[in-house]
Parts: structure tokens; sequence; C-alpha cells
């Protein structure tokens, strides 16, 4: 197997990508965001979504968002993702990201939350989700914040 990672650039995602996302996401079996959703991704201030490119093909993408406690409580911070499912979350980092408020409920702080990541069956175990992985990490360091990766428990 030839080694493609240093090939393979991390860009922004663009709305020319999603079809070419929504394919990977069928073909991953990842929970479905409708083409408005992803669609309009690209163009969100607190998007943070990359796709990886080999040889003109996007073979990869991550969704993920900045989350602030101004905004943390609007539609405009809501994600199509469908948390049914995702029962157990995995907090990369060191930082406490959530307060309780004196009624019970959470209070978010600065963090970024990783939605989906996915690499196309035919570049897995190439070290292209670690590429996307560390574009959203790198972005996380420079900004000071905590990462939020949600999973299901059958993941």
């Amino acid at each position: 197997m030839r080694d493609i990672k240093s090939e393979v650039e991390i860009r922004r995602m663009t709305v020319e990508d999603i079809r070419s996302v929504k394919k990977i996401e069928a073909e991953c079996c990842l929970a479905p965001w409708s083409e408005k959703d992803l669609s309009a991704e690209p163009g969100r201030d607190n998007s943070l979504s990359f796709v990886a490119e080999f040889e003109k093909e996007i073979v990869g993408y991550i969704l993920a968002r900045l989350i602030t406690t101004e905004n943390a409580e609007t539609k405009n911070n809501e994600s199509p993702y469908n948390y049914a499912n995702a029962k157990k979350s995995c907090k990369i980092g060191n930082k406490k990201s959530f307060t309780k408020k004196e009624n019970g409920e959470t209070e978010t702080e600065n963090e970024i939350e990783i939605y989906n990541i996915a690499v196309t069956g035919k570049y897995r175990r190439r070290k292209i989700g670690e590429k996307l992985l560390n574009e959203v990490l790198q972005t996380a360091k420079h900004l000071k914040k905590t990462i939020w990766l949600e999973v299901r428990i059958s993941n």
C-alpha cells in the first residue's frame, strides 16, 4: 500500500464538496445530515469543517464547530446530527468544558465539537483520518479550546 499521507491536502470544506461528502457519509453509514444543512456548513462563521483531497478526489472529511457560551443555546449552533444514538462523550483535552447551573442545566463554555469524521474505504488505514483530526486539534490548540467528540456506544 502506497504511503499517500504527504500527498493528501487538507482544506476547508466548500459547497462544491457536498456531493462527495454525502457519498462518503452514505458509504460509512453515518447519521445523515440533510443536503441543505451540509451546504450551509461552509458559510457558517463557527464551522471548522475540512475535507481531505487526493488527486482531485475528496477522500475524507471532518465536520466540527466552535461552540461558545454566547451562542450555545441559539438555533445558530444546533447540530443537524441525530443525537438519539449518542450515549457516550469523549473529551480530548484537560480543561473542564461545561458547568452546571443552579437549576441543573448545563452551561457550555468555549469548546469545539466534532460531529463526524470519515474516510472512504479505499483510502482507509493511510492516516488520512489522523490528518483531518490533527487539523481540528491544531485549530483547538491555537484557539485554546477543548474538543468534544460524541460517539455511539456501539462505536
